[in-house]
């Protein structure tokens, strides 16, 4: 699973991407980053480390929509 958040996260939509595509591309973003989330709050999390590095790199690499998707919950 984290194979398949981790290319979805780093795919791009194409350059004649019209705005509907765009804001799919967005919200799965959004919805990857909300799952890690919840699976960070997992006792379990320690144990998929497959997982923890994706974490990792959301945290690096898209932290912006993380914060968003923190603050969301927060609401």
């Amino acid at each position: 699973i984290a194979e398949l958040m981790k290319t979805h996260l780093l795919s791009k939509p194409k350059q004649n991407a019209v705005k509907i595509d765009n804001d799919k591309q967005d919200e799965m973003k959004r919805m990857i980053c909300r799952c890690l989330v919840a699976m960070k709050g997992m006792h379990t999390h320690e144990r998929l480390p497959k997982i923890n590095e994706l974490y990792e790199m959301v945290v690096k690499d898209f932290a912006t929509v993380l914060t968003e998707v923190k603050g969301d919950g927060n609401a």
